[in-house]
């Protein structure tokens, strides 16, 4: 009878873990799948807009590099002028 009383407790363990088991597989189908799908839809677009963002940057930093030179130059000619 001892046997018998832990084996039916760990039945119910057993079916109580596979009740829990089935309710994590469906919350991951139905909420983390989808939640990555989302994800990944909204991640290629971000991820384009900031390819064309490093380019526009590194343009603006090579402009800025130039205007620098330019107005150093012209702060020399202005002040042997003065």
């Amino acid at each position: 009878k001892n046997v018998e009383g832990k084996l039916e407790n760990v039945e119910g363990k057993l079916e109580n873990v596979e009740d829990r088991v089935c309710i994590l597989e469906l919350h991951v189908e139905n909420v983390t799948d989808k939640n990555i799908q989302l994800l990944a839809e909204n991640y290629v677009p971000a991820a384009k807009r900031y390819e064309k963002a490093v380019g526009e940057f590194e343009e603006m930093k090579s402009d800025i590099g130039v205007l620098k030179v330019v107005i150093a130059d012209h702060t020399k000619k202005l002040n042997i002028s003065a």
